[in-house]
């Protein structure tokens, strides 16, 4: 389950090119009236504002569920509504404020208490942009694991490039290393062509010393690389919330 969930943030941060917040929210039920039933003021309302949000009209949805709310102001579905068309309209204060509301009528409200979870975990993020950071940590960090500072950074695609650019040239230094020793013990045993056994060797030597140049080059400029972005605003978030009916979604591309 871990392992796919981090293939989906992956793929996210790979597709995902520009800043945005969403939520994913079902369509809300519109009442059916029965022909010839004169429906009353309240449920008009509350009609024409399920079918405006429904047609993402968000402003005109808001008309007629606070209409709605004039009457009846500690009705839930209206204030949930209300509260979504805010969002939609990109008015979070109000949003927070309405589903507030909502849990003071009543605190176990599922989609209440699931959106100002969803919407507290993206303000704490948004916070996490202006505080200052630490050199060291990313330092230690990528001094221990390559690619671990970056991370720190939130610059989660540098940090596998390094960490991968890492562990690919030692693999091939470990390698070459092993294919050097193996090669100059035929050299010292063999009884004939001791100059092509020789240049074997050599060239599996010559091999381990470029990987050994490579691993060393990559893993100190992933420390020096993290030790001078330490402050570097955070290149992506994002933050998912899985529900049965909805799917709460946030990203904010920095980098």
């Amino acid at each position: 389950m871990k392992k796919c969930l981090w293939l989906l943030i992956f793929l996210l941060n790979s597709i995902f090119l520009f800043s945005q917040e969403q939520i994913i929210v079902k369509p809300t039920e519109t009442p059916i009236f029965k022909p010839g039933y004169i429906p009353t003021e309240q449920e008009a309302f509350m009609y024409k504002g399920d079918k405006q949000y429904n047609e993402k009209n968000y402003k005109e949805a808001l008309r007629y569920y606070f209409a709605f709310l004039k009457k009846e102001p500690k009705n839930l579905k209206a204030l949930r509504q209300a509260a979504f068309c805010y969002y939609k309209l990109g008015n979070h204060s109000y949003a927070y404020t309405l589903f507030k509301k909502v849990l003071e009528i009543d605190k176990n409200d599922k989609d209440a208490k699931e959106f100002m979870s969803f919407y507290n975990t993206l303000m704490e993020k948004k916070k996490k942009q202006f505080e200052k950071r630490n050199w060291f940590d990313p330092f230690w960090r990528s001094l221990l694991i390559p690619g671990w500072g970056q991370i720190h950074n939130n610059q989660i695609v540098k940090g596998l490039l390094f960490g991968g650019a890492f562990l690919t040239s030692l693999g091939l230094t470990i390698y070459c290393v092993n294919d050097e020793i193996f090669k100059y013990d035929r050299y010292l045993n063999t009884n004939e062509n001791h100059d092509l056994a020789f240049n074997k060797a050599q060239e599996a030597y010559n091999s381990a010393l470029i990987w050994g140049v490579v691993a060393s080059v990559v893993y100190a400029g992933g420390i020096i690389d993290a030790a001078i972005n330490y402050n570097c605003e955070e290149a992506k978030q994002v933050y998912i919330n899985f529900d049965k009916e909805k799917i709460y979604l946030s990203f904010i591309k920095k980098w």
